[in-house]
Order: C-alpha cells, then structure tokens, then sequence
C-alpha cells in the first residue's frame, strides 16, 4: 500500500523538524567523542596502541571534520526553515479550505447571526472614523486624506461585505429588513472612500437598487423626493411620517448621490446632485425627524457640498 504523496511529504517534514538544529550537536558530539574516546577504543578493540598521526594530518583531518559538520549543520537549519514554512502554508491552506466548506454547509438560519455580527462590527468602524473623527472636526474634508480615517474607512466595508455575503447567502430565509440594513450601510461605507478605479461608484448604486427593491415605500418616496419642485407638502402627515421612519435610510441614498456625483462634470452628475439635495431637503424640512438628526444634516452637508439648509422647526407638539 502506497504512502499519499502528501502524507510522505509531511512525515519527511516531521522527521527534519526534529532534526533541525539538533543535528549539529549530534554531529559534534559524535566529533569529541571520537577524539576523545578513539585512543580507549584502539586499545580496548585492537589491543594496541592507537597510529602516531602527524600534526599536520591532525590538524587537516580536524579542518575537513569541522567543515563538514558545519556544511551538515547549515543544510539542516536551512531544511528545518524550509519546512517549517511549507508546514505553516499546508496548514493555513487546509484551514480556509475547512472554513469555507463549513461556510458552505451552514443553513440561511445559521448565516445570519454571522451577518449581523459583521454589520455590528462595520458600525463600530463607522463610529470611529465618522462620530469620533469626522464629526469632531465639523466634517472637514481634509480629514478623508488622514491615514487612519481611511484605515477605518476601509475595515468598515471590509467588514460590511462579509456581511452581505453571508445575508445573500441565507437566501429566503434571510431577515428582509436586516438585508436592508446591511446593504444601505455598505453604501454608505463605498460613497465615504469613493475609489471610483475600484468600483466603489458602481457598487454603491447597485446597492441602492436593491435597497429600494426590498421596500416598496423607499422606491415610493425616492420618486416622489426626487422629483424637481419643492418638497411634497408637509400637511401629508402619512407620507411624512413614512419619510421620518426611513429617514436615515433614504440619507444614505442622498450621500452615495451626493458624492459620486461631485466627481461628474457631466449632466447624470448634476442629476445625481440635484437629487441628493432633494432628498436631504424633504428630510431637513419634515418635522418628523429628530432635531438633532436634521442639525447634523446642516453640519454635514453645508461642510462638505456647500448646501445651503433650511434651519430645522421643531416637532408640532400633538
């Protein structure tokens, strides 16, 4: 019976892993034991008297010895560090095999604790770089050039698409709303690093798309706000109650419009623009929506666009 090639090859490594640096030692060892012990041995073997060798010989033969214990020694060090990486790269490639076949073999009911874990894990990124640093610095724009904003910037969308992975992958029995949250955060993530050579742009309105198909009222309020015009009239109290409860949602909309279309000199650019304002205008208008949310709103985006906000009016008391 035959020994798989993969199996030999790690007895092998085995094998020199404990060798490695010992075997210069046991080469030495062996080297002053004979030297030591090889006149004991003539006389206790042989009965006579060990050969009178030259100083000369002497000391050519302890040069050949050392050199070829030190030549031994360096092969086996090298040997011992060779196959130590191999080991360390068959096991880190037998690891993320196991794991995605575990990934694989989990149900939708058991992907989505992992989904939200993920999207916990991108919000506290998020509140690092943007609550912690950003909104600190009233949304200077410079700060997106700091090292470590986009240090955080980038942990947030790494952390975010394992979350839509994991979400897409529960298929029909994925959480309808927590996919929606998932994917309006990646967005809003993509629109802050807005690395439109990677794709960020096109990503992020792929999202939106989505986003919008998992709600109907969204799409609703997206056409209704996007329209040129004023903002709807808030005496609508059912329609301005649903912009209130997907407030934040539809801000996320208005950012990813906001930001890719700043880098457009073209007319879908000045679309995308004017319907960011929109958006962000019926939301600062609604008196549904929290005043400290709509404050931010004027911070943000008159920070970074130049928009010129309504002051927000409080809430009317019922």
């Amino acid at each position: 019976m035959s020994i798989p090639p993969r199996t030999a090859a790690r007895h092998t490594a085995r094998i020199l892993d404990w060798l490695g640096l010992r075997l210069v030692f046991i080469l030495l060892t062996l080297t002053l034991f004979v030297a030591v012990a090889g006149p004991l041995l003539w006389r206790g073997w042989f009965h006579t008297r060990p050969p009178q060798a030259t100083s000369d010989l002497a000391d050519s033969m302890t040069l050949v010895i050392t050199l070829i214990a030190t030549a031994v020694g360096a092969y086996g060090v090298v040997a011992y560090k060779f196959i130590s990486t191999r080991l360390e790269e068959d096991l880190g490639e037998r690891l993320e095999a196991e794991t995605s076949t575990w990934l694989e073999e989990l149900d939708g009911r058991t992907r989505m604790p992992l989904a939200r874990l993920s999207l916990d894990l991108s919000i506290d990124h998020w509140r690092r770089y943007e609550l912690a640093i950003w909104k600190v610095m009233r949304y200077d724009p410079r700060v997106e050039e700091n090292p470590h904003f986009k240090e955080r910037v980038t942990a947030a969308i790494a952390e975010g698409m394992k979350a839509e992975e994991y979400i897409d992958a529960a298929g029909e029995d994925a959480d309808r709303y927590l996919k929606f949250r998932i994917k309006n955060n990646l967005a809003y993530h993509l629109a802050t690093r807005r690395n439109t050579a990677g794709g960020d742009g096109q990503r992020a309105f792929r999202l939106v798309e989505e986003m919008q198909g998992l709600y109907t009222d969204v799409q609703e309020l997206i056409e209704l706000l996007s329209r040129a015009g004023p903002p709807p009239a808030s005496g609508d109290q059912e329609a301005a109650l649903k912009l209130a409860f997907y407030g934040l949602d539809l801000e996320t909309i208005a950012w990813v419009r906001l930001r890719f279309g700043a880098l457009e000199a073209t007319r879908r650019g000045e679309e995308q623009r004017a319907q960011g304002e929109r958006l962000l205008r019926a939301l600062v208008a609604n008196p549904y929506i929290g005043h400290d949310d709509r404050q931010e709103f004027q911070l943000k985006y008159g920070a970074l666009f130049g928009l010129d906000l309504p002051m927000p009016k409080p809430a009317p008391t019922p």
